[in-house]
């Protein structure tokens, strides 16, 4: 049972007693669990099972994730003011990264329209018209998708995305 989760650690055991004909043990609602470790006064949403393993994984606390995305429901709004980047290129290939983040929280899968991304590189003034399709043929093995029909993170991008929600977390951006 160590490989597993608490939450899943005690699902196992209530099915192993009702299976011996027990009945199963009261279990309390695990409030860590739901919020990957941190519960915000009870404000935190409700995350999907692949948004806490991520989470897990990268050692990010819902306190991180509040400070760079506004979850509200199913919509997910990017609220930092910039990405890292010393250029449009880098900061372009920030602002795909972070949809991905995005579509992660809202939906459970770290999947966005490419409009959407396109929306944000001009927030953030890194939408370079000329060169916008390159800085995507360029972007290496963080992404799988095309313009037409919309972007996923790898999980190469998966890790990133956590490096930067840590880092503009901590930057206070």
């Amino acid at each position: 049972l160590t490989p597993l989760t608490t939450d899943e650690r005690k699902r196992v055991v209530t099915a192993a007693m009702t299976l011996l004909g027990d009945a199963p043990m009261p279990v309390a609602q695990d409030q860590s669990i739901k919020s990957g470790g941190v519960d915000v006064d009870g404000e935190t949403p409700e995350l999907k099972p692949r948004v806490r393993v991520w989470m897990k994984q990268n050692q990010l606390t819902w306190e991180q994730i509040s400070q760079v995305f506004h979850v509200n429901g199913g919509a997910v709004e990017f609220i930092a003011s910039d990405v890292p980047g010393n250029n449009s290129k880098e900061k372009t290939h920030a602002a795909y990264v972070v949809m991905g983040v995005a579509g992660l929280l809202g939906t459970g899968e770290p999947s966005f329209l490419d409009k959407d991304a396109r929306t944000l590189c001009r927030t953030l003034g890194c939408f370079n018209e000329g060169n916008h399709s390159a800085y995507l043929n360029d972007i290496g093995n963080e992404l799988s998708g095309s313009k037409q029909q919309g972007w996923s993170l790898t999980q190469p991008g998966m890790k990133r995305a956590a490096e930067i929600v840590k880092g503009l977390a901590a930057s206070g951006q």
